[in-house]
């Protein structure tokens, strides 16, 4: 019994460090392609609020999407990402706290459509909306900067 769950960790050890190093490959890839992996992030969160509108009209707590901010595949890339610029650094850390809270307050929600609490959801709703549109600043900000990165980069 202890075999096999000491292989179980030692396996989990071994698919983190392997996730670990493809999103710093990721990160640190030419800007051009990491321009393109930000708008897919960006188009998963458009997704993912559109999942949370459905299970909001259906009130059915348990078709919202993913809540932890840290296993959405935009969260898995801000959590495990190893950013080696400084200036990239600070554009890619703005992110991390308004990601936090979207994903809480759709877990507020969540938590209470599962109680069958209606009223209030449309106010938590419109407090989701204003954090969905700081993030859409945040994606913004980070295209601009790796635009400039691809022009500097051609420019070369």
């Amino acid at each position: 019994m202890h075999g096999a769950a000491d292989r179980i960790r030692a396996d989990i050890g071994n698919l983190d460090s392997r996730i670990n190093q493809a999103v710093e490959s990721i990160t640190n890839q030419n800007p051009e392609w990491l321009l393109e992996f930000l708008r897919r992030r960006r188009k998963d969160h458009l997704k993912w609020m559109a999942s949370v509108d459905a299970a909001i009209a259906a009130m059915d707590a348990e078709a919202f999407p993913q809540l932890d901010h840290t296993k959405c595949n935009m969260g898995l890339w801000i959590y495990k990402a190893v950013v080696s610029s400084d200036s990239q650094r600070q554009v890619h850390d703005s992110m991390e706290e308004p990601h936090r809270r979207l994903h809480a307050t759709a877990s507020e929600i969540a938590d209470m459509v599962s109680r069958g609490e209606g009223s209030g959801i449309d106010s938590k709703r419109k407090d989701l909306g204003a954090v969905y549109e700081e993030i859409a600043d945040r994606f913004d900000e980070y295209e601009r900067y790796l635009e400039d990165a691809v022009l500097n980069d051609l420019r070369k």
